[in-house]
């Protein structure tokens, strides 16, 4: 009978152990795509303002993102700062809104032609 119940304590251990892919961000990854794409166009205008300024600007960006996206800045600060620890996802998000900023650049020349 003991033998059993630590056969069962190991196998549920060794499953526990395993290495899940979970999504580990709190917004979505669509969403997550838009606002990265926001926090890289915000973070090039920042650097157009003088540095005492720019924490500044910076935050009222992530507010106005936050609003349009309908999350917190905070959420937005902390799935940032959960990004860095996933190297993986970062890359994939930060390529699909490299792609999403490409492809609206391409629609607004369209537009600007016609």
């Amino acid at each position: 009978m003991r033998r059993t119940i630590v056969v069962i304590l190991i196998v549920i251990g060794l499953g526990a152990c395993s290495e899940r892919k979970v999504y580990p961000l709190s917004i979505e990854k669509d969403k997550m795509v838009l606002i990265l794409s926001d926090v890289y166009i915000s973070e090039q205008t920042i650097t157009k303002f003088d540095v005492s300024e720019r924490d500044s600007m910076f935050d009222m960006f992530k507010s106005q993102m936050a609003e349009i996206h309908g999350v917190s800045a905070f959420d937005i600060q902390k799935n940032i700062l959960e990004l860095q620890q996933h190297p993986v996802l970062f890359k994939e998000l930060n390529e699909l809104s490299y792609e999403y900023m490409q492809e609206k650049s391409k629609e607004l020349e369209k537009s600007k032609k016609e």
